[in-house]
C-alpha cells in the first residue's frame, strides 16, 4: 500500500463489495465493515494490483451538519408513516451511521474557440396608459424594459479550472435525492478529513466523462462572452472549442448512510446529506404490525357481536348500540392491512439510489 499511502498522506486499505461491486477506500480496520451502499455483506479486502492506480483528491466538501439537525432528521424519518418496521428506530438508525464520500472528477483545459451569439442590451421605453375612473379619462405613465438583440462574434483563448465531470455513473440520483454539492464550498485535501470514512472510488474514467464536461465550459465561456461584450443578456451562443493541456483530479462529496431492517430482514438505506442533512429513505410499513392490530381489532369485533346477541335476551334495546359498534369495529379491521399494502406499492416507484449508484 506505499504507493497509496503517497499520494493519499497516509495509509488505506482498499476493499470491495462483493454484492454490489463498489469500490472503496478506507483507514485500516481490525474488522472490515458492511458495505454502506447494499449493507448485504461486508467488505473484501484488495491489493493496490487489484484497482490499479487510485489517485488522492484534490478538494474535499467536508461534513458540517449539525449531529442535532442529523437525529432530528433521522427521528422524524422514524416517525413519519404508520406500522413501521419493529427494527426502525431513530436510536438504531444513529447507531449505525456511517460517513461516506462520492467522488466526482475536477478537469482543468486550456480552451481556444471561434463563437458567434446574439448579444442583449436593456433599453427603456415610456408609454402612456388611458383608464377612465370616477367620470374622466387619466393618463398613467409607464416605464418597461425591453431588449435590443445585436450580432456578436469573435475569438476566445481561456484557462479554465475545476470543471465538474460525474465520476459515478448515477452520480445525478444522488443530488436528485439529496439535493446539490456545490464546489464553493470545497476545502483543499487533508488527510485528517478521511478518519472513520469511507471512499467511493470512481466507476467513470476520463475518456467516458470527458464528453460530460463540454457543456459546462461553453456556459463558462458564454458568461465571459457577455461580459465582454458588455450585454445584459446573451442568447444562441454557438462555438468551434479546441482543448489542451487537460488535468484531471478528484473532488469528495460528503453524505451518510444508515440502514434499518424490514419485515423480510432485509437492509433499507437511508441516506443523509453530508452539509444540509437533507434525507432520502425507502419507507417500508410492516405487515406484521398491521396484521396484529387487525387480529386485536377482529376479536373485539367477535365480542361485541357476543354481546349484541347477549343483549338481544336481555336488554333488546341496547342491541342497535353494540350492532352499530361490531360493524365499526369489524370495518375498522381491515383498514390496517388496506393501509400497509397500498403505502408499500405507493414506495416501490420510488427506489432507494443506493439500489443504483
Amino acid at each position: 500500500m506505499q504507493e497509496i499511502e503517497t499520494q493519499w498522506l497516509r495509509p488505506l486499505q482498499p476493499a470491495i463489495c462483493e454484492h454490489c461491486d463498489w469500490n472503496y477506500v478506507l483507514p485500516p480496520v481490525a474488522e472490515m465493515p458492511i458495505c454502506p451502499h447494499c449493507y448485504q455483506t461486508t467488505l473484501t479486502p484488495l491489493t493496490e494490483d487489484d484497482l490499479g492506480q487510485i489517485s488522492s483528491p484534490e478538494q474535499v466538501v467536508p461534513f458540517s451538519v449539525a449531529a442535532d439537525r442529523v437525529q432530528e432528521q433521522l427521528s422524524n424519518f422514524a416517525r413519519s408513516f404508520r406500522f413501521t418496521p419493529q427494527d426502525l428506530q431513530a436510536a438504531r438508525l444513529a447507531g449505525r451511521l456511517r460517513r461516506v464520500f462520492i467522488p466526482t472528477w475536477l478537469v482543468d483545459s486550456e480552451v481556444t474557440a471561434g463563437w458567434q451569439a446574439e448579444a442583449g442590451f436593456d433599453y427603456q421605453v415610456v408609454s402612456h396608459q388611458e383608464s377612465f375612473k370616477q367620470g374622466s379619462w387619466r393618463t398613467k405613465e409607464v416605464q418597461e424594459t425591453r431588449i435590443r438583440w445585436e450580432a456578436r462574434a469573435g475569438q476566445l483563448q481561456r484557462h479554465y479550472d475545476n470543471v465538474r465531470a460525474p465520476a459515478l455513473e448515477e452520480i445525478g440520483d444522488v443530488e436528485d435525492k439529496l439535493g446539490s454539492f456545490t464546489s464553493k464550498e470545497a476545502a483543499p485535501y487533508r488527510q485528517e478529513m478521511l478518519e472513520e470514512t469511507l471512499v467511493r472510488l470512481p466507476n467513470r474514467d476520463h475518456v467516458d466523462a470527458w464528453p460530460d464536461t463540454h457543456p459546462r465550459f461553453q456556459q463558462l465561456a458564454s458568461i465571459e462572452c457577455q461580459k465582454a461584450a458588455g450585454a445584459d443578456h446573451i442568447r444562441h451562443y454557438q462555438w468551434q472549442a479546441h482543448y489542451d493541456n487537460q488535468h484531471w483530479s478528484l473532488l469528495l462529496l460528503p453524505f451518510y448512510s444508515t440502514w434499518y431492517l424490514d419485515d423480510e430482514q432485509q437492509p433499507i438505506p437511508v441516506l443523509l446529506h453530508g452539509r444540509t442533512g437533507q434525507l432520502s429513505g425507502i419507507k417500508r410499513a410492516s405487515m406484521k404490525k398491521a396484521k396484529r392490530t387487525t387480529t386485536i381489532a377482529a376479536i373485539l369485533a367477535g365480542l361485541f357481536f357476543l354481546l349484541t346477541l347477549a343483549l338481544y335476551w336481555l336488554e333488546p334495546s341496547l342491541t342497535c348500540v353494540t350492532a352499530v359498534l361490531t360493524f365499526l369495529v369489524g370495518i375498522g379491521a381491515i383498514l390496517p392491512i388496506a393501509y400497509v399494502s397500498q403505502f408499500n406499492r405507493d414506495q416501490e416507484a420510488d427506489v432507494p439510489i443506493t439500489k443504483s449508484i
